[in-house]
This record gives C-alpha cells, structure tokens and sequence, in this order.
C-alpha cells in the first residue's frame, strides 16, 4: 500500500522524551518515513537523530535503537550532564566546581554544608548563576553525534521550535506585538555540497541545543539570525504542538502524527503530595496549554475546505471553474486570494499517539533516579507498543477506504 506523504510532530517532554524513541521504532518497523519533523524541546532533539537516519536512508528499527534508544538509556544521566573537569560559564555546576555528586541528591548536598564550603554557599544564596547544569556535555554529545553523512540520500525537511528570551515584533490585524516563540527550519536534500551539509549541521546542532534547554537547568544559547544575536531556550513553552510548522514545510504532507509524551486527549490523574509531582502537573499544563487551539485551528479549516468545495461552481468531469466570477467572490470572501491559493490547500489528518496512562515518574526521574535505567527502557516500550497500535490502526483504515472506492 502506498501512503501519502506524512509528518511527525514532537513534543517536549524532559527525560520522558525517552516516549518519543520508541515511537519512531515502531515507524521504522511499519516503513512509514515522514517527509517532515517538527520537534520542540526533547522533541527537537529526538527529531533531529530521526532526520539524520532518514537522509542517509538508514531508518531501520535497529539504527534507531543504537542512535536514539541508547543516548536516552546511557547518555541523559544527571551524573553525565553534570559535566566532569573545569567550566567557565555562569551554571551553578562551574560555581561549585569539579564536584562529583548528583544535585538532585539532597543528603549528599546537605553534607556539602559545613563551613568549609562557607564561601560558595554564600554565593550559592546570591543566585548569580543563570542555570543549574552546565550545557558541556550535551554539546559534545551532539557533536560526537549529530555530524553531517557523507551523503545525502533522502530528502528531508526538520523544524525545531525555539522560544526568544528577548522576542521579536510581529505585526497581526496592524498591531504590533511582541512574540517570544518561533520556528528555525532546515532543508537538507542530495544536492547539498558537503561545504554546505557542514555548515547546516553546525547551526542545526546549536538550534537543538537551545530547543532543549529547560529554563533554570540549562544555561539559554545565543544564536545569530539575520545579523542579530538573540539568547534562546525551551521551544516547548510556547510551541509544544508544532503540528501547524509542519503543513508549511511540505505541501504534499496530508497526515500529521502528534507525538506527545505525556496524554494529551484525557486528563492526567496522580497525587500532588510533593514539590516534584506539582512541577511535573504545571509543566504538563504550560506544554498543553494551545494545543487544543491549534488542533481546533486545523479542524476549522477543513471543515472550510470541505464546504466550499460543495459551494463552488464545477465543470462536467467536477474540476472546479478557475474563471469562474462567482467562484473568484466566494474565495475571496473566505479569505483566499485566488483559486489557485484555495486549490494548493488541503485537509489534513491529524493522529494522536500519546502515552495511554501518565508516564511515571517527573519529567526529570530518568535523569536522576537510582532506578533511572528502568524507568527510561519502561518509556521506550510504551512508545513503541502505543506507536505500533496505532500505526497498524492508520494504515487497515486506509486500507479499508481504498478497497471500498
């Protein structure tokens, strides 16, 4: 069977991102290869691992088992992203020094206590420091990682969502206004110079870099776009449902799969008996909080398509009259600037493969838990048992529509 073209949408999700890997085995298993990624936050992180095996045509269940599966399991620790050795930055890990203890250890921090370590308490209680951990070892796991291939093989298009700490005016209805989140978009295809895949890749591994960086835990990252140097952080706090940067980038694309790491179509239920199970229910807030609109956004316009299609004026064989005057008004009205912007629009599908219970844990328990190695294989084959079901579930549906036209 053939499928049409599709996207995949990532969203955030901390270390419960680990969801997101299995998932994408279950795609490679089914032979279902997007021709669009969008990702925010951990999103952009899996998304970009998925783009590079999907260029170099190695989108197998086995590649992303060794590329994706295994840096969730062996390099998102607490132990690793602390970074070992001298940093000079304005983390709380450089302030503290080459110390090797994990943060979120309260009885091996409160043993740091003692006057001997009076002097970056005191500076500790100043809050002069912009984040937790430093960004050292993620970069240099993403240089190690997310090099150019030799060659390009498939095409693919990969957006990453990033959120401005400065923002940026945008103008709606003749209003300026000031936005703070936004889309940084790669097209990487055969004809690509390897002067050109390595400059892309460059820039492609600060922007995931800075999609990924949850305020307070890791430092913002400056990028430079169009000449102006701005600092960035989490995409996910202001485009965790990056479904709508998806219909752009390819127009053939007529399925969007949403992949969220946390249930995104039913309410979450747990105790809120401690600091860490609240954070994880308002960040599960602020991550959600428009994908409802957004979804609706996409609904509201097919339902448009769909009705003007009954409404315009057609010829014998039901092509739709491009000279037509009556069918010119009506467009325009529904504010299409002709025919043809109206014919290029297409409905669009969008699939929902989220976690069916709430993942345990708090976003960052894979990080730094004793039992972290087992809570992260757990998200692993939940993703992939969730992405199977409902991928087999797509695909008998589209059969079942083709064999009854």
């Amino acid at each position: 069977m053939t499928l049409l073209p599709c996207a995949i949408a990532l969203t955030g999700g901390v270390a419960k991102g680990a969801f997101h890997a299995g998932v994408m085995k279950s795609f490679a298993e089914q032979g279902i290869v997007p021709s669009v990624i969008v990702g925010a936050s951990a999103g952009a992180l899996n998304g970009a691992f998925a783009a590079r095996l999907i260029m170099e045509d190695r989108f197998t269940p086995r590649d992303v088992e060794q590329t994706m599966v295994n840096m969730w399991l062996y390099q998102a620790s607490i132990q690793k992203l602390w970074a070992y050795g001298e940093i000079q930055d304005n983390s709380l890990r450089s302030l503290v020094g080459d110390v090797r203890l994990s943060i979120f250890m309260l009885r091996r921090l409160l043993m740091w206590l003692t006057p001997a370590n009076a002097g970056w308490i005191k500076e500790f209680f100043k809050l002069k420091f912009t984040s937790i951990l430093s960004d050292k070892h993620l970069k240099q796991q993403l240089e190690q990682t997310l090099q150019p291939p030799e060659k390009i093989k498939k095409e693919i298009h990969f957006s990453a969502a990033v959120t401005s700490l400065t923002g940026a005016i945008e103008t709606y209805a003749e209003q300026p206004l000031v936005s703070y989140g936004g889309y940084l978009s790669f097209h990487f295809h055969p004809e690509q110079t390897s002067e050109q895949m390595s400059s892309e890749f460059e820039f492609l591994r600060k922007v995931v870099q800075a999609s990924g960086s949850f305020p307070g835990v890791f430092p913002p990252v400056p990028l430079s776009i169009n000449g102006k140097t701005d600092f960035y952080t989490d995409g996910g706090l202001t485009k965790n449902g990056p479904f709508g940067r998806a219909i752009k980038l390819d127009p053939r694309v007529r399925t969007i799969f949403l992949v969220s790491s946390m249930p995104i179509t039913q309410p979450t239920s747990g105790r809120l008996d401690n600091l860490l199970t609240v954070v994880d229910q308002i960040y599960k807030i602020i991550l959600n909080k428009d994908l409802a609109n957004d979804f609706r956004k996409i609904q509201q316009i097919n339902e448009r398509i769909r009705l003007l299609r009954t409404l315009l004026k057609t010829d014998d064989s039901g092509q739709i009259l491009r000279e037509s005057e009556f069918n010119q008004a009506l467009l325009q009205v529904a504010g299409f600037s002709s025919v043809d912007s109206f014919l290029n629009k297409r409905e669009v599908e969008i699939v929902m493969i989220e976690p069916p219970i709430n993942l345990e844990g708090d976003p960052f328990a894979g990080l730094y838990r004793q039992d972290r190695i087992r809570i992260l294989k757990d998200y692993v084959a939940l993703g992939y048992e969730t992405g199977t079901k409902v991928l087999k579930d797509y695909q008998n549906r589209l059969a079942a529509s083709a064999n009854s036209v």
